[in-house]
């Protein structure tokens, strides 16, 4: 018995030692398979990503023109205002000459 139960501990030994390197491969393989699946969806992902921040920029950039047409627009009337009110001044000035000029005759009659 004790023959037998040696020579069965070599079969189970040699399959065992024959298993392991298959298994050290197989995990091998399987693990290089999943990091290069992996990453192959990261560059996709980053690839989606990447158009979506375009697609997003673009739309950024024409929404930043019409601000800034907005802005021009704003400017030229403000600048419009301004003269107006400064013609405006002017006017009211000549005419606050021009009644104290008709205060004043009235008051040297």
């Amino acid at each position: 018995m004790d023959a037998e139960m040696i020579a069965m501990e070599r079969k189970i030994d040699s399959i065992a030692k024959a298993e392991q390197p298959m298994q050290k491969y197989l995990i091998q393989m399987i693990t290089i398979v999943f990091l290069a699946g992996g990453g192959w969806m990261t560059l996709d992902s980053v690839k989606a990503l990447a158009e979506e921040n375009k697609a997003a920029i673009s739309e950024e950039h024409e929404d930043v023109a019409e601000i800034d047409k907005k802005l021009v627009r704003i400017e030229t009337k403000q600048e419009q205002m301004k003269a107006q009110l400064e013609k405006a001044a002017k006017t009211a000035e000549a005419n606050a000459r021009k009644l104290d000029k008709i205060l004043n005759k009235l008051e040297d009659d």
